[in-house]
């Protein structure tokens, strides 16, 4: 009777055996020899990266290009290139992005500034003695004469850093212009003397503002202003 018991006891713990090996098989699977190994099984469940082919190297781009120069760029893009590097080094809180974007708010505020004669406005830090030199000149042969000058800005069309250079801590960065102004001058009796009120003209100039690198003042401030050579288009301001 006991032998009986023990041999359904065997029985029993066979079909436990099996039913336990069959559980782990159906889990972790079975090694035939053809198995992918870890990487391809890997790239098989997360998928390919911006529809790249199966087996396909994607080569990363060099900082700097090849020998740390960027294939199709000029000689002058080159040279530009290094002195914002320089800048940079100097200023690590200087970015080519942020100082444009902060360059066409500047054009914008000084340009109506000194078509208003606001002179209280210019002489707040934004333009440097000679520039302001220029511009109030212009503001008092203007009054002088009784003449109104009336600007608008439609819009920049572009605004690009053409040139950099990094003396000592002193900095300074040059910024084309490309925009439409509606400008118009009247006489004391409101008669139109130059421009036009409504119709948008192009005007293409050179600004350059200059930072001390060192200075705890985080402002820029614009030294020196000039017609682009390149364009036979009017300027907004007057030129040094």
């Amino acid at each position: 009777m006991g032998q009986g018991f023990q041999f359904f006891d065997l029985i029993f713990l066979g079909m436990i055996a099996v039913f336990i090996l069959l559980r782990l098989r159906s889990v972790l699977g079975t090694r035939t020899g053809h198995e992918k190994p870890p990487e391809d099984v890997r790239n098989a469940r997360t998928g390919l990266i911006n529809g790249q082919k199966e087996g396909t190297v994607i080569n990363l781009p060099r900082r700097g290009g090849q020998g740390g120069v960027e294939v199709g760029l000029s000689p002058a893009e080159i040279r530009l290139r290094q002195s914002l590097t320089e800048i940079a080094l100097a200023d690590p809180h200087f970015d080519a992005d942020d100082f444009v974007d902060g360059a066409r708010q500047a054009y914008e505020m000084i340009i109506i500034a000194f078509a208003k004669g606001d002179q209280d406005l210019l002489r707040g830090g934004m333009v440097g003695d000679e520039v302001l030199a220029n511009f109030d000149a212009a503001i008092t042969a203007r009054q002088a004469a009784g003449q109104n000058m009336e600007t608008r800005l439609a819009g920049i069309r572009d605004a690009k850093i053409t040139q950099a250079t990094l003396s000592g801590k002193m900095a300074e960065v040059t910024v084309k212009f490309t925009a439409d102004l509606i400008s118009c001058i009247n006489d004391s009796e409101g008669q139109l003397v130059q421009g036009h009120p409504t119709v948008p003209q192009q005007v293409s100039e050179l600004w350059t503002f200059a930072r001390d690198t060192s200075a705890d003042d985080p402002n820029w401030i614009l030294i020196a202003t000039s017609a682009d050579a390149a364009t036979d288009a009017p300027s907004a301001t007057p030129k040094d």
